[in-house]
């Protein structure tokens, strides 16, 4: 069984998209479902963008529903594309505070790993990535409502990663193993801190 997941923001608004999904009232679980899309799914551009645990990290904000589907259902990298939906009440673990654990860990991750990992003839790109490591994890411990997204950590740490190897003057080429390394560790944080299952 696969679960699906609708991250949005407040009044259900998407992200990107900017429309309103149609959240649950008068003490009812789901809301009701949206209309069905026509056409050839299409992503970003004729589709219901849903999530699996798996793609949580790339497209965070301040709530996640769950999600619920009916009919076509096509699986892409990092979002699910449906032809209609309907959501249920925000996961209430996913709170301020969860957001800043989340953040943190994210943040003191890539710090680690910039401060051991990186190789010393490498001095202008560790400072780099240190810097911006140290900064999210002093920005995440500040501002707990914020998060640090598997885009900033991820790259850090793929970053740090494919120039550890790599001279001075060549060109930054991003190790995605460990890009989608770190963001698989951000879902199995998340899917243990909130209650979900890792299907």
């Amino acid at each position: 069984m696969e679960y699906f997941y609708k991250v949005l923001r407040e009044g259900g608004v998407a992200l990107y998209s900017g429309m309103h999904w149609t959240l649950p009232v008068d003490g009812e679980e789901w809301g009701a479902w949206m209309p069905p899309i026509d056409g050839k799914l299409v992503i970003g551009a004729n589709a219901y963008h849903l999530l699996t645990v798996w793609h949580l990290p790339y497209w965070l904000d301040r709530y996640i529903h769950p999600a619920q589907v009916s009919g076509e259902v096509i699986m892409e990298s990092k979002q699910v594309l449906v032809r209609q939906a309907r959501i249920g009440r925000p996961i209430v673990a996913w709170t301020p505070a969860t957001m800043g654990e989340f953040a943190r860990a994210c943040a003191g991750r890539a710090r680690r790993y910039t401060d051991s990992a990186v190789a010393p003839s490498d001095i202008r790109t560790a400072n780099q990535c240190a810097i911006v490591a140290h900064t999210g994890a002093n920005y995440a411990s500040s501002n707990a409502r914020h998060i640090i997204p598997a885009v900033i950590s991820g790259v850090i740490v793929a970053a740090a990663n494919a120039r550890a190897a790599a001279s001075a003057a060549a060109p930054i080429n991003y190790n995605l193993a460990a890009y989608y390394a770190e963001a698989r560790m951000q879902a199995e944080w998340l899917a243990e801190h909130l209650g979900l299952p890792l299907k």
